[in-house]
């Protein structure tokens, strides 16, 4: 992140980190915890439920390759309207 240009940086609200209940019984879902993503020490404990993954991939295209192989891997099929 340092090497944007923080003008150009919009945060969304519901990207922001939320509030978590001192249930250590009722953890949120994976996908919910993407709003600590610049702050994992902060984050509550994970609930591994598969809702989302982070990888790597080196360049935009790689990234998009990457999303799709996933999606057909696991037999997401587009809808057409």
């Amino acid at each position: 992140m340092k090497a944007l240009d923080p003008k150009t940086l919009a945060t969304l609200t519901v990207d922001s980190a939320q509030t978590v209940s001192e249930e250590p019984e009722v953890p949120l879902p994976d996908a919910s915890l993407l709003a600590w993503i610049l702050q994992p020490a902060e984050a509550p404990k994970a609930r591994q439920d598969g809702s989302a993954e982070i990888f790597h991939a080196v360049g935009e295209c790689n990234e998009i390759r990457e999303v799709l192989r996933r999606a057909v891997s696991t037999g997401c099929r587009a809808r057409r309207n």
